[in-house]
């Protein structure tokens, strides 16, 4: 199973929809994050990431 796949079956359940969902990945490009976000995914950080990148999205799904 990929990640997009679980991504797509926890928004299946009704019990699990408000789980947060940030992607990791390598590829920098906008269809990459769009693929993401299709799936379900919220947030997508490309690797390598700065810690400060993670803390905004952390401040961002408390906040939320």
């Amino acid at each position: 199973m990929s990640s997009y796949e679980l991504a797509q079956s926890l928004r299946e359940h009704a019990q699990r929809r408000n789980v947060r969902l940030i992607a990791l990945t390598f590829d920098p490009a906008h269809a990459a994050r769009e693929e993401a976000r299709a799936a379900g995914f919220e947030r997508s950080l490309v690797k390598p990431f700065a810690p400060g990148d993670l803390s905004d999205l952390l401040c961002y799904a408390r906040a939320s």
